[in-house]
C-alpha cells in the first residue's frame, strides 16, 4: 500500500501498535521472488521515481522502504548503489517540498493576523498585527528572533519572488538557496520592476544544473543585482562603507586575540590583503621560518604597528635564541618544516605526483606530504583554520565551504598561480623582470624545437614573425618543471615599472589575484559587473576603481579574454609591455576612455588560428624610471581556447603541459571541474581526463583543472571522468550516476 503514513497519531505507543498491525498485514512491505522490495528499482536511473516531482506519495514510498521487514533487516535493505543515490536525491527534493509547504502554512498564519485585502491579494506587511512573529515562534518552538527570517521568507516567496518559490516547491532549490536568493535580491525591493527583471534573469539560468551550488547561486545573484541596478549597488555599497564600518577586537578560542573589520571599501580591503601577502613573502625571503598563515598575521600587525622587516627579523631571531638557550619547545618549527617539505615536493614534481595515474592504493605515496584533507568520512570541516567571529555578525553569512575554501586555499599557497603568468605561478613579491615586446629578446621557450618550425617557441618579434603558438616541441621536455624556466610561448604579463621596494606598501592594487574587469566597463562604454575570486561580484563603479588601482601598481599583470554569447572563454592572451612607446593609440584608431585604450594591432597577424594581436593602453602612474608619464602600452596576442572542439594545436607528447596550454585550460575551466568544488583553477592541478600512461593526450581536449582533493577522488576506485568535448566534464560516481560541469561562464 504505497503512500501509507501514520497520520494523526499522537503517541509513540499508538504508532508502534499500528506499525505492528501493518507489518503483520504486509502493508509496509512488498517483496519479490528474491526477497528484495521491487519498488527500490523505481529510484534507479531512469526509473519511474527518478527525478519525479516531490510529493506525499514519494515520501510515503521512501517511508515504506526505510522500514525493516524483519528484526535482522536494515533500512532500504537490498538497494543498489544507484537506487540509494536516487532515493537520497528524492529525499532532498521532498525536504524542499516540505519546506515550501511549511512556508505556505506560515502565510496562512499571517493572513489570520492581517485584514483581508479588498482584491484578495496577500496582505501588505504593514497591515500585520504585532503577534505574527510570536505565534509562528510558538508553533515552531523557536525564538521570536528566529521566527523573523522564516516569516520574511514566506512573504517574499509569495509577493516578491513567486518563481523562486515554485522552484523550492518542486525541489530545484533548497531552504538555503531560496534564502540566499531573497537575501541578495532584497536590495531591489524599492523597485518592483528591477526585482522582476532580476528574477527573470535568474530563472533563465538552469538552476537545476549539477554544478549550481549555493555559493555559485550567491555569486550569480550578486552579478544579476549589479547588472540591473548598477547605480543603486554603488549607492548602497558606499552607504554601508560609511554607516557600518567598524573594527572589533575580541578573545578567540584558546585565548588568542582576534581582529575583525567590516564595512571596508572593497578596493582598499583587497589592496590591504595584497600588501599583507607581500609583507609575509618578504618575511619568508628574509629567513623567518614560520608557516605562511602565521607570517601573514605578522604582516598584518606589523604593517598596522609600523614594524619594519629588519625589526621583525631581529625580534624573531632573538626569540629563537631564547628558545635555544632555555630549551623551550618551538611549536612553529614542525609546521615550518612540513611546509618546506611541501615546497620541495612542488619543486620536484610540479602540480603532479611522480608516478601519475597509478593504482588508487598508491595515492598517498604519490602526493608526498600533502596536507591532510580530512578523515574522508564527512568531507572537510568548512570552519577548520578559520577564526571565530561574533555570533551576532558572522563574516560570511550562509556561506558554503566552497567559497571559504577558495579564499583560504588561494591565501595559503604563496607560490599560487595568478592566472596571468606564463608559467601560471605568481610568487607575489615581484622579480623586477619584465618581458618586453621591443624585439630585442623574444620570449624564452621550453627546451627543444617545434617539429614544424625548427626554432624556439618564443613570442612574436616586432617584425611580426610568428615563431609558433604552441607549447614547445609538441610540449617540450618530459621532465616535470620546477616552476621556473621558459614560458612556453605565453608572454610573461607585466604591469609596468618594476617591483615595490621591500617593506614598502604597494601604491596601487596589483592584479595578482584573479579579477575580471569587463573591458567595456573600464572604457566607460557599458555598466557590466566584474568579478574577484574569493570576493564575488564587483559593481561597475567598483570595477573602474579597481582598474585604476591596478594601473597604479607596478606589480600588476594584465590578460585579456574574449567570451562567446554564453560568457564562456573562447580566446585569451596575456600582455607584454611595449617599451619606449607613447601614451596610447592616436585618436580615432581605437577605443580610448579615461586613459585606457584598446585597438587592433594592424602590423601583426597574431597567433595562427587565433584572434589577432591587440594593443592595450593603461593609464600612466608617472613612476620614476618608467620612461613614460602618460601611460603604458601592451601587446596582447589572442590565442584560441580549446572549447567544444579541439584542433590539437597545443598538444604535447610530454606528460607535463606547456605553459600556454596550462594557462588556457585554467582560463577555460575557471575552477575545479568537479560539480561541487569551486577552488580557483590557479590552485588546481592540470590533470589528464584519460590517464597519460593509458594513452591520454596532454592536450586541451583531455586536460582539465582539478583541485588536489578532487584529483585524488577521480583516481580512486569507482569513479570515472570523461570529457565528451573540451570544457565539458562528466563525473560518473560509483553509483553509476553521471554529473556534469561545463566551462566557466564569465560576467556578460
Amino acid at each position: 500500500m504505497e503512500g501509507l503514513s501514520p497520520e494523526g497519531l499522537r503517541s509513540s505507543e499508538e504508532l508502534r501498535s499500528l506499525e505492528g498491525q501493518r507489518s503483520s498485514e504486509g502493508l509496509w512491505r512488498s517483496s519479490g521472488a528474491d526477497g528484495r522490495d521491487p519498488r527500490l528499482s523505481w529510484f534507479a536511473a531512469g526509473g519511474k521515481m527518478d527525478g519525479a516531482r516531490p510529493s506525499a506519495r514519494v515520501l510515503g514510498l521512501l517511508e515504506c522502504l526505510a522500514r525493516p521487514s524483519g528484526p535482522r533487516d536494515a533500512a532500504f535493505a537490498g538497494a543498489t548503489w544507484d537506487e540509494t543515490a536516487g532515493m537520497l536525491a528524492a529525499a532532498a527534493a521532498v525536504e524542499s517540498h516540505a519546506t515550501a509547504m511549511k512556508l505556505a502554512l506560515v502565510r496562512q498564519v499571517i493572513r489570520r493576523h492581517a485584514p483581508e485585502a479588498p482584491d484578495g491579494s496577500f496582505p501588505d506587511s504593514r497591515s500585520w498585527d504585532i503577534g505574527v512573529l510570536h505565534e509562528v515562534a510558538a508553533i515552531l518552538r523557536i525564538s521570536v528572533q528566529s521566527a523573523d527570517p522564516v516569516v520574511d521568507l514566506a512573504w517574499r516567496l509569495e509577493v516578491r519572488l513567486p518563481g523562486v518559490g515554485e522552484l523550492l516547491d518542486i525541489g530545484v532549490l533548497t531552504w538555503l538557496t531560496a534564502k540566499i536568493i531573497t537575501d541578495e535580491f532584497w536590495v531591489l525591493d524599492d523597485d518592483p520592476g528591477k526585482l522582476a527583471e532580476a528574477e527573470k534573469l535568474l530563472l533563465d539560468h538552469d538552476l537545476a544544473a549539477d554544478d549550481m551550488t549555493p555559493a555559485k547561486i550567491r555569486r550569480l545573484c550578486q552579478r544579476i543585482t549589479d547588472t540591473v541596478d548598477p547605480d543603486g549597488v554603488r549607492e548602497r555599497r558606499e552607504r554601508k562603507e560609511r554607516d557600518e564600518a567598524r573594527v572589533r577586537y575580541f578573545r578567540g578560542h584558546g585565548g588568542a586575540g582576534s581582529l575583525f573589520a567590516s564595512g571596508l571599501p572593497p578596493d582598499e580591503a583587497l589592496k590591504s590583503e595584497a600588501n599583507v601577502q607581500k609583507r609575509a613573502l618578504e618575511y619568508k625571503g628574509a629567513g623567518i621560518r614560520e608557516k605562511m598563515d602565521f607570517l601573514r598575521v605578522l604582516g598584518l600587525v606589523d604593517l598596522t604597528n609600523g614594524v619594519s622587516v629588519p625589526a621583525r627579523l631581529a625580534l624573531w631571531r632573538a626569540e629563537q635564541d631564547e628558545k635555544r638557550r632555555t630549551g623551550a619547545a618551538d611549536p612553529g618549527r614542525d609546521a615550518w618544516e612540513h611546509e618546506q617539505r611541501e615546497d620541495e615536493a612542488r619543486r620536484r614534481y610540479g602540480d603532479h605526483p611522480p608516478f601519475p595515474d597509478t593504482e588508487p592504493d598508491d595515492i598517498d605515496d604519490r602526493y608526498p606530504d600533502d596536507p591532510d584533507p580530512g578523515d574522508g568520512r564527512h568531507g572537510d570541516d568548512p570552519d577548520a583554520g578559520l577564526p571565530p567571529f561574533p555570533e551576532d555578525q558572522p563574516p560570511f553569512p550562509d556561506e558554503e565551504p566552497d567559497d571559504i575554501d577558495d579564499r583560504d586555499e588561494a591565501a595559503s599557497r604563496d607560490d599560487a598561480d595568478s592566472g596571468c603568468g606564463s608559467d601560471g605561478r605568481d610568487r607575489g613579491s615581484g622579480s623586477g623582470r619584465e618581458d618586453d615586446d621591443s624585439g630585442d629578446s623574444p620570449a624564452e621557450g621550453d627546451a627543444g624545437t617545434r617539429e614544424d618550425r625548427g626554432s624556439e617557441d618564443g613570442g612574436q618579434d616586432d617584425a611580426g614573425n610568428d615563431p609558433g603558438d604552441g607549447d614547445g616541441p609538441r610540449g617540450g621536455g618530459s621532465r616535470p618543471r620546477d616552476g621556473g624556466g621558459g614560458n612556453g610561448g605565453v608572454p610573461q604579463p607585466s604591469g609596468g615599472t618594476g617591483p615595490v621596494p621591500a617593506g614598502m606598501p604597494d601604491p596601487g592594487l596589483p592584479t595578482l589575484a584573479n579579477m575580471t574587469y569587463p573591458l567595456a566597463t573600464v572604457l566607460g562604454e557599458a555598466d557590466r559587473p566584474g568579478e574577484a575570486a574569493g570576493y564575488g561580484s564587483l559593481d561597475p563603479a567598483l570595477v573602474r576603481r579597481l582598474a585604476a588601482a591596478a594601473a597604479a601598481s607596478p606589480r600588476s599583470r594584465f590578460c585579456l579574454t574574449f567570451t562567446d554569447e554564453q560568457g564562456r572563454a573562447v580566446g585569451h592572451g596575456c600582455a607584454r609591455l611595449i617599451r619606449g612607446k607613447g601614451a596610447g593609440p592616436p585618436p580615432g584608431t581605437g577605443r580610448d576612455r579615461a586613459g585606457w585604450g584598446f585597438t587592433r594591432d594592424a602590423t601583426r597577424p597574431g597567433p595562427r588560428g587565433g584572434y589577432g594581436s591587440w594593443i592595450l593602453t593603461v593609464p600612466g602612474n608617472g613612476q620614476p624610471g618608467s620612461g613614460q608619464s602618460g601611460g603604458r602600452q601592451y601587446r596582447i596576442d589572442m590565442h584560441k581556447i580549446p572549447l567544444r572542439e579541439c584542433d590539437h594545436r597545443y598538444a604535447t607528447d610530454a606528460y607535463q603541459p606547456g605553459d600556454l596550454l596550462r594557462h588556457l585550460v585554467q582560463v577555460r575551466d575557471g575552477e575545479c571541474s568537479f560539480t561541487g568544488c569551486s577552488h580557483n583553477a590557479t590552485q588546481c592541478d592540470f590533470e589528464h581526463t584519460v590517464p597519460w600512461h593509458e594513452g591520454g593526450a596532454t592536450d586541451g581536449c583531455n586536460g582539465a583543472m582539478r583541485s588536489r582533493r578532487c584529483h585524488k577522488v577521480k583516481q580512486s576506485r569507482g569513479w570515472r571522468v570523461t570529457q565528451p568535448e573540451p570544457g565539458r566534464h562528466q563525473w560518473q560516481a560509483p553509483s553509476g550516476r553521471t554529473y556534469e560541469k561545463g566551462a566557466k561562464r564569465y560576467p556578460d
